[in-house]
């Protein structure tokens, strides 16, 4: 069932009002009780060393072996290519 809005979306102040009691309910924040007593937490974890940084020549490297990886594959599919066209040339 819809309810009718009471100012037909005149943007009037009232709209929380407009709204069924249960949607107003659901979404009305919870009202501050007392403070409860907390047990004392219990104290925080060290935190982790950093990793160190990877030196310049480890950057490199690894850089490298990237490129020639790449490289690779691609000599390899442009192989594959070739082979695919000499069957259909054929």
């Amino acid at each position: 069932m819809v309810m009718r809005n009471r100012y037909e979306g005149s943007g009037s102040p009232q709209w929380w009002d407009d709204l069924p009691p249960r949607v107003r309910q659901r979404f009305t924040p919870p009202r501050p009780g007392p403070e409860l007593p907390t047990r004392s937490s219990p104290p925080a974890p060290p935190a982790a060393a950093p990793e160190p940084v990877p030196e310049r020549h480890q950057v490199l490297l690894d850089l490298t072996r990237f490129a020639a990886l790449f490289v690779l594959a691609s000599v390899i599919i442009l192989f594959y290519l070739l082979i695919a066209l000499s069957y259909v040339k054929a």
